[in-house]
């Protein structure tokens, strides 16, 4: 009840904009990638969780935008993230928290590998304030081995084993990080594989720049073409940015019969951009080809219904030019015969 007139009235409201979007995630150890429960959550300093048995956290009502991110759970270095909130998106992130109680092994970037040319190591250690040491002789690294910064490279110009290990003040050191490098820089002109009459058969490695089929680059290196215990291995391979394919040939004649090729790759499921081809052919007196092409392939189209090809090239005496007669292939079993 109000006695007596009243003048001026008035009723001021202080309100704060609720936002529609969300931000959820999980706490996970970076080592381990198992999750972190009762991690604390802070999200711009002011709204605060804690993550659940599975690592998970939500935050809801938020406007899009940049925010803040504080984690914190002892035993664990505390991780800061910045984080865009979408509208209508999957805002969804991992928080991945270092253990602060042991040294993280370094780590190498590329980890190891054949390589054509020398290569830049990047070492790097997630734990901070530490410092590394690293061999090149296969020996394990002690702390008078030299000192590569965190983030920074050791220089591999021929084939090596690197390993690498952490040291920080109050701590164990970190367990050792190891890549076998191969650096091999040499072509090769011809390889050995298979025996002719009992002697070895000499086959030719080819090296070509943007020549056909194709056209293609050709390498000659055994990153691309190496003979091992189970067989010749042919390989795609990038290098300095640039894709190379591999093939080998012999001028050697083997002569009319059976020709049986075996294929260790499970060749009806490759890469559809890929072809492995396999050729039989000889040259008549006028230059003209008898051949037999077995190509595996599905010639780009992953949806392609057939997946392997043959073709026989037979002279045709009137034009003096091969006529390609084309046979396509369902190669859903191990083999098959032509």
């Amino acid at each position: 009840m109000i006695d007596g007139a009243i003048d001026n009235w008035s009723l001021t409201l202080n309100t704060q904009a609720i936002g529609t979007e969300y931000l959820e995630g999980r706490v996970l150890d970076y080592v381990t990638g198992e999750p972190i429960s009762g991690a604390e959550v802070t999200l711009n300093d002011q709204s605060e969780l804690f993550s659940g048995f599975n690592g998970e956290f939500l935050f809801g009502n938020l406007e899009t935008g940049k925010v803040h991110l504080t984690v914190r759970n002892p035993g664990y270095y505390d991780s800061i993230e910045e984080v865009i909130i979408a509208h209508d998106s999957n805002n969804y992130i991992n928080i991945l928290m270092i253990p602060s109680v042991y040294i993280v092994t370094p780590s190498f970037s590329p980890e190891g590998g054949s390589f054509v040319d020398s290569i830049d190591v990047i070492i790097t250690c997630v734990t901070p304030d530490v410092e590394i040491h690293y061999t090149t002789n296969g020996n394990d690294p002690m702390e008078s081995d030299p000192i590569v910064v965190p983030g920074g490279t050791v220089r591999v110009d021929h084939s090596l084993i690197l390993k690498a290990r952490a040291w920080a003040t109050g701590y164990e050191p970190s367990s050792i990080a190891q890549g076998i490098y191969s650096i091999d820089k040499a072509d090769q002109q011809t390889i050995i594989f298979g025996k002719k009459n009992g002697e070895d058969l000499v086959w030719l490695v080819r090296k070509a720049y943007d020549e056909g089929p194709g056209p293609n680059n050709w390498c000659s290196k055994k990153v691309c073409v190496e003979l091992l215990e189970d067989g010749l291995h042919l390989r795609i391979r990038q290098i300095e940015g640039q894709w190379y394919c591999s093939e080998v040939f012999t001028n050697e004649s083997l002569g009319y019969g059976i020709y049986k090729f075996v294929v260790a790759t499970n060749s009806p499921y490759l890469d559809p951009q890929t072809v492995v081809g396999l050729f039989t052919y000889d040259k008549n007196q006028d230059g003209n080809k008898n051949e037999i092409d077995i190509e595996l392939t599905r010639w780009g189209n992953p949806q392609n219904e057939y997946n392997a090809q043959h073709a026989v090239y037979i002279p045709n005496l009137d034009t003096d030019r091969t006529k390609p007669e084309v046979f396509n292939k369902k190669q859903m079993g191990e083999s098959f015969t032509l």
